[in-house]
């Protein structure tokens, strides 16, 4: 085999290598730039759900009764919905700690930090 032909031979299999190359490092950079599109839908849907709350007219029917009670003129019908409202918030507390862990676990921090970073504050009762 002459020099030029293994030159040639060489320039072949380097060329070859080089579109494989291309090929995985194409596919890799899809797959991370698609991942990371995942990741900005999944940080929306955890910011919305982290900001999930009861509605003013409920937050409003919450503090009225809350006053009824303290005053002791609720109803025994007004004390179960009472009751049924504090549960409500409670469930958006729990579920709002697993969304900012979730949260947090993605951004790489900690919930203090992250919560600092959003502006949150703790719920007035923790």
């Amino acid at each position: 085999m002459t020099t030029t032909e293994v030159k040639t031979q060489l320039h072949n299999y380097i060329e070859k290598a080089d579109q494989a190359f291309l090929r995985i490092a194409y596919v890799m950079f899809q797959q991370y730039f698609e991942e990371q599109k995942n990741q900005k839908n999944r940080e929306q849907e955890l910011l919305t759900k982290i900001n999930q709350g009861l509605s003013k007219e409920e937050k409003t029917r919450l503090d009225a009764l809350k006053g009824k009670r303290k005053t002791n003129t609720i109803s025994a019908e007004e004390h179960t919905e009472l009751l049924q409202l504090v549960e409500k918030v409670e469930a958006f507390t729990a579920n709002r700690v697993l969304y900012l862990s979730e949260l947090a676990q993605i951004r790489d921090t900690d919930i203090r930090s992250l919560m600092k970073d959003l502006n949150l504050q703790k719920p007035s009762h923790a």
